[in-house]
């Protein structure tokens, strides 16, 4: 994938998840790692449109929305989506998970736009893949620290996934 000229957010992100082994990494990374997946793609999202790593204090602002949106949106969506895939009487329902999974993907795209807006403009250099690789990473290790977090091992693999996608050598 490389660097981005003019792609949002949302279609780098798009774009990233659907190259080979990244929808997998992420969602182990979201649920055996317990990472916000908007976080990791915003840290790789940066380093690809030639930006420095981000900040202790701008991560913890990042976090802050993320957090909520997480929380209070996107969570309660998901395990809507993730019970009605379990309840008895699944006749009839797969209308109503069909929208419950809409509107989780909307609320993960207004998360999205409110972690784009707090995060701001940025300056943007033109950085090679083995560059940008690096700043993704060291924004990554200020979300992991913002978050208290260390991974496993098979998280670190999962993380290397997704930096080869987005940055391959």
């Amino acid at each position: 994938m490389n660097q981005v000229e003019s792609r949002s957010f949302r279609d780098y992100s798009l774009a990233l998840y659907e190259q080979e082994g990244v929808r997998e990494a992420l969602l182990c990374l979201q649920d055996q790692q317990g990472l916000e997946v908007n976080m990791v793609l915003l840290c790789v999202y940066g380093a690809a449109c030639g930006e420095d790593p981000l900040s202790e204090a701008e991560m913890e602002r990042l976090v802050r929305v993320a957090w909520a949106w997480g929380r209070e949106v996107v969570a309660p969506l998901r395990h809507a989506r993730r019970a009605l895939k379990t309840l008895p009487c699944q006749n009839g329902t797969e209308a109503l998970q069909n929208d419950v999974k809409r509107l989780e993907l909307d609320a993960e795209w207004a998360m999205q736009a409110a972690l784009e807006q707090e995060k701001g403009e940025r300056a943007r250099y033109v950085n090679a893949p083995e560059e940008c690789r690096g700043v993704a990473q060291a924004s990554f290790a200020v979300y992991l620290a913002a978050e208290g977090k260390l991974l496993s091992s098979a998280g670190e693999d999962d993380f290397a996934d997704v930096l080869e996608a987005a940055f391959p050598v």
